[in-house]
């Protein structure tokens, strides 16, 4: 079995490759949590296409792929060629069309996942979410004063 990356990406982060339209070949970075598909304000991947709506999908992204849902959008969603009426997931090389506008999905881990699963291995993925990205360093406070005390009392009796 060989598996391929359709790019290099130093971080693994998973993106749609527009595969048609006037910008062929623009990647939008997808990385965990959900974003809106569309033309207009609020969308998070703005796609230049009028059969677009203005929101038009949301993908929510997580290590094992990303699940398309259609906003009530007037021309649809369609994976493989087949239309998205309730929550639809996609995995590494899937492609989806909104409007005129074709998109690969590039997702490495979902496509290292679904590899080892076929050969019967198991994997355990650890996504954190921003807020833990963010949170300032307090679990290292208390293991830092420890050694700090410790050199403190070693320093002291090595005067004494």
């Amino acid at each position: 079995m060989t598996i391929s990356l359709m790019r290099a990406t130093p971080n693994l982060i998973p993106a749609l490759v527009e595969t048609s339209g006037t910008h062929e070949g623009r990647e939008h970075v997808m990385p965990y949590g959900e974003h809106i598909l569309g033309r207009g304000r609020g969308a998070t991947v703005l796609l230049d296409d009028p059969d677009v709506s203005r929101q038009h999908a949301r993908i929510v992204v997580d290590p094992d792929g990303l699940t398309v849902f259609d906003l009530g959008s007037k021309n649809g969603v369609l994976v493989g060629g087949r239309r998205v009426d309730s929550a639809m997931s996609l995995g590494h090389g899937d492609e989806l069309t909104v409007g005129d506008i074709s998109l690969r999905v590039q997702h490495p881990a979902a496509q290292v996942a679904s590899a080892l699963a076929a050969a019967g291995e198991a994997t355990a993925t650890v996504t954190n979410t921003r807020e833990e990205r963010d949170a300032p360093m307090l679990g290292l406070l208390w293991p830092i004063l420890g050694v700090v005390g410790f050199g403190t009392v070693v320093a002291v009796l090595l005067l004494v």
